[in-house]
């Protein structure tokens, strides 16, 4: 930001870059929703299936994500978490 509060470079790259990372959590949880798609899974399972185009991934940061996810699509009714276990709905 300037002196005057204005962005700098103005909003375009603030969107581009809002853009971009709305669709990478789309394309992640379509991810989610199609291995579920062949039956339930374990957390760890599915985490591992969902995040296997990233095999440098932090299992930590991978978890927490996977969760936040998982969080969006049970409140939705999309899937259902009985124990360790994710099922679609």
């Amino acid at each position: 930001m300037n002196q005057h509060g204005r962005i700098a470079g103005g909003l375009q790259p603030l969107c581009c870059l809002l853009a971009s990372l709305l669709a990478h959590r789309m394309e992640r949880e379509a991810k989610i929703l199609r291995a579920l798609a062949g039956g339930p899974l374990t957390e760890d399972a599915l985490r591992e299936e969902v995040y296997k185009d990233t095999p440098g991934a932090a299992a930590t940061l991978a978890s927490r994500t996977l969760e936040a996810h998982l969080i969006k699509l049970i409140d939705e009714g999309k899937v259902l978490r009985e124990g360790d276990t994710i099922r679609m709905r």
